[in-house]
């Protein structure tokens, strides 16, 4: 008897279940990452993830930049938010907000940070941040604020409004 060979283009499909949850995931929108702790940045990523996210991390300020800048260039889904470390070398956080608020660029901002303070929640809210979270994180509370900023949609405001 001949040895029947199987027809690739009829390969078993993905249960149901798999496929719902691939459908899912599809569904979401980028999220990028940025924070120089490597450790953080990982494991805010692989909790994002968790959550249904697509998540590009960066490692800092001016890499979360490029990675805007690329996504633009390359006509890609902009990402829906930002989640970033405050204090970074180079571009902090607050930077980074101000160079997306300054080019009118309308993505989302959570920043976090182990020093929040009166001053500092003021200066990224006059900058436009969507939230400012404190270190140690919850991530319980990462994922519902960002879940709330993605729903309002809510970017930096531009240069010379209120």
């Amino acid at each position: 008897m001949d040895a029947i060979e199987a027809d690739p283009r009829e390969a078993p499909r993905p249960k149901l279940r798999v496929r719902k949850k691939l459908e899912g995931f599809a569904l979401k929108r980028p999220v990028l990452v940025v924070d120089d702790d490597t450790s953080v940045r990982a494991l805010v990523a692989l909790v994002l993830r968790d959550a249904g996210y697509c998540v590009v991390e960066a490692r800092d300020g001016m890499d979360a930049i490029d990675c805007v800048a690329d996504a633009r260039d390359r006509r890609a889904a902009p990402f829906c938010a930002i989640v970033s470390d405050v204090c970074m070398p180079g571009l902090s956080g607050l930077d980074v907000l101000t160079v997306l608020k300054c080019a009118s660029v309308p993505i989302p901002v959570i920043l976090m940070t182990a020093f929040a303070d009166d001053r500092l929640r003021e200066e990224a809210h006059d900058l436009g941040a969507a939230a400012v979270l404190a270190k140690p994180l919850e991530m319980a509370a990462l994922t519902a604020s960002l879940e709330r900023t993605v729903r309002r949609g809510r970017a930096p405001r531009a240069p010379g409004t209120a």
